[in-house]
């Protein structure tokens, strides 16, 4: 593993961006970016920490409501968080080898997109896996802290993958400013998938749900992750459920996310009309306003836009105030009823999904 310091360049074209990370708005000190083996050399120039201030234009005194339809329910048996009844248990102490260890704590009114994504009829209950990719730059960044909060929730009722280094933990993983996904979150992953250490995820597994979820930066890598385990040949999909969600998708040149061929419903959260307090709004390339998703006709995916409701409250934000860094505390009731439920209650309207 190398370090660069937070100046970044890349042509497109006859042109050259530049981007350095500033102490001024993100309060967190000069950034210094740790790149893996998997990641490559060059990457796009964007300083998604400039800017991006929790504080700036903001309540930040708002505090996070993941609203009435989380429930963390029973709570697991935290001893052995890989246990699904399959297979040898796993120690909850463990590490696992890539580093990463997973935690089994626990004008809208557009229904439309409901669906029922349980497992089949008399059949076992599915495990419900979740792993959360965040946005730039790290989990520090203020602007990734609504989506901090989201993902530690979910924590307390289904078993996440947690990106660990030594003995400290996060609920998710930074992946920028590479423009995939890495294989450090894809075998950590892959190996909460497996419980029986047999390096297959089938039947022996036992039926399990798998949520990909990621914001701005980290939703258009959790589209990569998606297809890495798509095309994994050591996954029986016929027992894996894999669902695709994403807030605010954000990179730069990117135009729209398509979920993967074995992705079986894709989702997105996020707004299009910037509001003027929004908090990527004076960043290198902003404001940021999430992708689309990309869809052939006939599949499951549902694109969600806070701005179509622009006067209806979601949590404690009317749509027209839901910005880039608002996202995630907006969509939290809805991840977690997804999550939960398989189904979503009242959802922001729907935006046509096309190819």
């Amino acid at each position: 593993m190398r370090s660069e310091t937070s100046v970044f360049s890349h042509s497109v074209g006859s042109l050259v961006y530049l981007a350095v990370f500033s102490a001024t708005s993100c309060g967190v000190g000069e950034a210094v970016i740790e790149f893996t083996d998997d990641q490559p050399d060059t990457v796009a120039a964007f300083d998604a920490g400039v800017a991006l201030d929790a504080g700036v234009g903001r309540d930040a005194s708002v505090a996070f409501d993941a609203g009435p339809a989380f429930d963390a329910g029973t709570p697991v048996d935290a001893g052995s968080p890989f246990d699904a009844g399959a297979g040898p248990e796993r120690d909850a102490g463990a590490e696992l080898d890539a580093g990463v260890v997973a935690d089994a704590g626990a004008d809208a009114g557009n229904t439309s997109s409901s669906f029922d994504a349980g497992a089949p009829d008399a059949g076992p209950v599915a495990r419900q896996v979740v792993v959360c990719l965040t946005g730039a730059v790290d989990q520090s960044s203020p602007s990734n802290a609504g989506f901090t909060q989201l993902c530690d929730q979910l924590g307390a009722s289904v078993t996440l993958v947690r990106s660990c280094r030594g003995s400290a933990c996060a609920s998710s993983f930074a992946t920028f400013p590479a423009t995939s996904a890495g294989a450090t979150v894809t075998d950590a992953t892959f190996a909460a998938l497996d419980l029986n250490q047999d390096q297959r995820v089938n039947a022996a597994d036992g039926p399990t749900t798998l949520t990909i979820l990621g914001f701005s930066w980290g939703g258009v890598n959790a589209g990569d992750l998606a297809e890495r385990l798509s095309s994994d040949g050591r996954i029986a999909h016929a027992q894996l459920r894999m669902r695709l969600v994403i807030l605010d998708a954000y990179q730069p040149f990117v135009s729209g996310v398509s979920p993967a061929a074995n992705v079986d419903e894709a989702w997105s959260f996020r707004h299009t009309v910037t509001p003027s307090s929004d908090c990527s709004s004076g960043a290198p390339l902003g404001p940021y306003r999430g992708v689309r998703l990309r869809c052939a006709a006939g599949r499951a995916c549902f694109d969600h836009d806070f701005s179509a409701a622009p006067n209806t409250t979601f949590g404690a934000l009317p749509g027209r105030f839901v910005g880039h860094c608002e996202v995630p505390q907006a969509a939290a009731p809805f991840v977690t009823q997804l999550v939960r439920t398989g189904s979503v209650t009242a959802p922001p309207p729907l935006v046509a999904v096309t190819p």
